[in-house]
């Protein structure tokens, strides 16, 4: 992913001086007199408006400004690169210091300051290319009585000198000798000048001078103490009129071992204001990128899950976490796996709960609402379950030598609604950080306890691109459902929150008398005789992806139901699946067992772990040849805390077994 030049986020001086500083070289030559009143004349800062300070985003306590240098926290900008004059109106500078092509939501206006503290915003690209890292452009109502000549001829050994703002030191001259040259690194089309000179990361953009303060290149980068500058040839002889963008990109899914190298090119005829630039190039761009991760996708459907015979295991699970999991690619086998989460949990007042972890480039929440919230607050507001969020999770602001925890980020910069392939409903939001740049990306849906969310950072030039992954994503999360019958109660009252099949679904009860679930493939009708009931009993519906009838669905695989979270009776009732051939022999032993009624479902009570169990395949399916004739079985287990005689938990499974009745 593309990432917004994050010097954006360290506060610079302004240029009121210029001075001259040696590098240590033996046999460096100080510039004259003449020479640095014409880079005090000709090399310029470029800068961003300082962001607001939101409004929105809450503290613990008030930010330490004070800790901040004077200067610094009273200047209205950053500085973040130089520039220089070649001509009355003409100026250059590298591309990546304007960042031409990136839509960042926070810096996107860019300005040059003179050595008087003179603030003029860019106007009109003349010329750019972003592989040789040079842009060609003219500020408003910004003229240059000084300005530098060009000299394409260089030496080995010459003395040079580096020009630019050292970020809080105004713009410095430092000398150097010039060291010889180095392919550029992807294909080695042209050559980079390497020098002793040194620079600070402000010095981007800037000119590399010789002795008499002609411009040899166009400062790049430092790398080991080496400064990497672009011969001044290759800025005269860039096409002209035209802002090219070339780059080899390598695509991919956070969650697939697959990627996509491309080759981008794209070209925005010029003169134009530089905004208009780089709205074409990124609306250009964005299409580009859309395009290859679709290409992505579409070129690898047949082994990406839910297809391809990888993936035919992780079908026939019986999935049993309920916390939200990624299924990703095994990178050494190609198999498809649940992400397995490591997660710590976070205790609120009044019974609310956070259970978060990390998966590969996201963090992951189940988030569990107090019991003084609503579910319809947590769903309508995402305000409301993101400032929850932050009560036990410290994102701190760094300032002034602080981290100040912050405690909301307001409402949202951005909200949608989208459904992924199987129906399941997702609620996106983004918030914006104005202070780094970044963006908080999270799509979350609704639980009866609260909201599962996946949460995402990113520059927020890289937002857009990001929403893409984060809606293709959405289709590769594990979720399953529990909570208490006073929890599920309120949970179907939100209808329009919930995902597709909780539309299939009905579920009532009335505390110690009766509860009902129904699914298009099963009833549950029963009483407080058969199986205690309370608000505190607990229900919990597993779900699955697996294929039937030669499609992939997302659908119930087990239905728990407990007396409640104090006790250990439950009963429990799942879907058996028998193994596609392909299968390893253990899936087909498995099934086996389950036709041959073998314990734990023989039918025969037995005691484990302090309690009394039974299980077998359901009466419906009982007949020999009906079971091993179908596709599917469906298992009861019943267990009961204690020993409990034999006949007695026989008849209570029987009772249980009654209330049961299926649609397939």
């Amino acid at each position: 992913m593309r990432v917004f030049l994050s010097l954006l986020v360290v506060a610079a001086l302004a240029v009121g001086c210029v001075s001259t500083s040696g590098s240590g070289n033996q046999g460096s030559t100080m510039l004259s007199k003449e020479i640095i009143e014409l880079v005090n004349a000709a090399a310029v800062e470029i800068v961003v408006l300082k962001p607001e300070e939101s409004a929105s985003i809450t503290y613990e306590k008030e930010l330490p400004w004070e800790n901040i240098p004077f200067h610094i926290r009273n200047d209205k900008y950053f500085s973040i690169g130089t520039a220089f004059a070649i001509s009355e109106s003409e100026l250059v500078t590298a591309a990546h210091v304007l960042n031409l092509g990136e839509k960042s939501k926070i810096f996107n206006k860019f300005f040059i300051r003179d050595s008087q503290g003179q603030v003029f915003e860019i106007n009109t690209i003349l010329k750019a290319d972003n592989r040789w890292d040079l842009v060609h452009f003219t500020a408003k109502g910004k003229t240059f009585d000084r300005y530098f000549t060009m000299l394409k001829e260089y030496t080995v050994n010459q003395s040079v000198f580096t020009v630019g703002s050292a970020l809080g030191e105004g713009i410095v001259i430092r000398d150097g000798l010039l060291l010889g040259t180095i392919p550029e690194q992807s294909d080695g089309e042209w050559l980079l000048l390497k020098s002793s000179a040194g620079a600070n990361p402000g010095n981007s953009g800037g000119p590399l001078l010789d002795s008499q303060g002609r411009v040899l290149a166009i400062v790049q980068g430092l790398k080991d103490n080496i400064v990497y500058s672009l011969p001044i040839k290759e800025f005269i002889d860039a096409k002209a009129g035209v802002a090219v963008f070339s780059t080899k990109y390598k695509y991919g899914l956070s969650n697939i071992t697959q990627t996509l190298k491309k080759e981008y090119y794209n070209e925005v005829r010029c003169p134009k204001p530089y905004q208009e630039v780089t709205n074409e190039e990124y609306k250009h761009y964005l299409k580009f990128y859309n395009d290859s991760m679709t290409e992505l996708i579409e070129s690898n459907k047949k082994t990406i899950f839910p297809a391809g015979k990888q993936s035919k295991p992780l079908l026939e699970r019986v999935i049993t976490t309920y916390y939200p999991e990624i299924i990703f690619e095994n990178k050494d086998d190609g198999s498809w796996n649940l992400s397995k989460t490591d997660t710590q949990t976070y205790r609120l007042d009044n019974e609310g709960m956070i259970i978060a972890g990390t998966v590969g480039d996201f963090a992951t929440a189940d988030i569990n609402k107090p019991k003084d919230m609503t579910l319809a607050e947590m769903y309508r507001n995402p305000k409301v379950f993101m400032d929850y969020f932050l009560k036990a999770i410290n994102i701190s602001r760094p300032i002034g030598g602080e981290k100040i925890r912050i405690t909301s980020f307001g409402e949202p910069f951005y909200k949608e609604r989208f459904i992924d392939s199987y129906k399941r409903k997702w609620f996106l939001n983004v918030w914006l950080l104005n202070y780094s740049d970044l963006a908080v990306i999270t799509f979350s849906t609704p639980t009866p306890t609260g909201v599962v969310t996946v949460f995402k950072t990113t520059s927020t030039a890289d937002l857009e691109e990001w929403l893409f992954d984060c809606r293709v994503l959405a289709d590769f999360f594990q979720l399953s459902y529990f909570g208490t019958f006073a929890e599920w109660k309120e949970f179907f009252a939100n209808r329009e929150y919930l995902p597709e099949i909780f539309s299939t679904l009905s579920f009532s009860y009335t505390a110690g008398e009766k509860a009902a679930f129904t699914s298009k493939r099963l009833k549950i009708n029963y009483t407080n005789d058969d199986f205690e009931i309370s608000d505190d009993s607990l229900l919990k519906l597993t779900f699955s992806f697996y294929t039937e009838n030669g499609k992939v669905v997302w659908d119930i695989r087990k239905i728990v139901i407990d007396k409640d979270k104090n006790s250990k009776d439950y009963f429990v009732i799942y879907k058996e699946k028998k193994p596609d051939p392909e299968l390893p022999e253990s899936f087909q032993n498995s099934w086996q067992q389950v036709l041959d009624r073998k314990h734990p479902l023989s039918g025969e009570p037995f005691n484990e772990d302090g309690l009394t169990c039974v299980g077998g395949i359901h009466k419906q399916y009982a007949d020999e040849q009906i079971a091993r004739g179908r596709d599917s079985l469906y298992i009861l287990y019943l267990g009961l805390e204690g020993k409990i005689k034999d006949e007695e938990i026989a008849a209570r499974y029987d009772t249980i077994s009654n209330a049961i009745t299926f649609f397939e």
